[in-house]
């Protein structure tokens, strides 16, 4: 029987490979020191063979590195651009009221920090306040494009409940599970969970606020 330690070692192997950790690591690696330290010392190193000058050797490797440095960090901004993981963020809770005076409802803001579109999908919308959730659950529209460095909000159904007499306070959950991504690649994930109060001052004005819940 092989020892354990041993199975353990290369089940480790097997995840970190199948996990992306060790192509991650080489990239960086080659990313960060091959390119920029490993290409100017081979100049310097075939100045070295062809008898050239030592002080030819030092400024053709030191513009070599300069070279090399200042390509792969503008390399590195344009990627960035393109990124659209984690830009799709979290703004704030709409607490909104019907105009008829019927009751109340919750949405959602998101801001893009991304350069470029975002496509977005909501898979769940679910709210309330108090015990009451809205009537309706079907929607005309989930699915939209968030331009570059954008805002987008998505509000879900009304909640029918009377409004207390004022000051009071009434208080609700809204959750959003969403998709988003490139075109047609919406690989990524926001889920977002708050619990919101309806505060109601002296006179009846509405006042929305939220916090984070598990």
């Amino acid at each position: 029987m092989a020892p354990t330690g041993s199975n353990d070692g290369k089940a480790w192997i097997a995840r970190s490979l199948g996990s992306g950790v060790v192509r991650a690591i080489a990239y960086h690696f080659t990313l960060v020191f091959l390119i920029p330290i490993g290409i100017p010392l081979a100049a310097a190193y075939a100045g070295y063979l062809a008898n050239l000058p030592w002080m030819y050797i030092v400024v053709a490797a030191s513009l070599c590195f300069g070279g090399i440095s200042t390509g792969l960090v503008r390399l590195s901004e344009w990627m960035e651009k393109g990124r659209v993981d984690g830009k799709l963020q979290f703004s704030s809770i709409n607490v909104g009221v019907d105009v008829q005076g019927k009751g109340f409802f919750l949405g959602v803001n998101l801001v893009s920090k991304a350069a470029v579109p975002i496509d977005v999908a909501f898979e769940e919308i679910r709210t309330r306040i108090e015990s009451i959730v809205p009537m309706q659950t079907q929607f005309a529209i989930k699915d939209f494009t968030v331009p570059p460095e954008g805002n987008a909000f998505m509000n879900d159904h009304l909640i029918v409940v009377a409004s207390p007499t004022p000051p009071a306070r009434l208080h609700g959950l809204a959750e959003f599970k969403i998709k988003y991504g490139k075109r047609g690649n919406l690989k990524y994930e926001l889920n977002i969970k708050k619990a919101v109060t309806l505060a109601f001052d002296a006179q009846g004005n509405l006042h929305g606020n939220w916090n984070d819940t598990l």
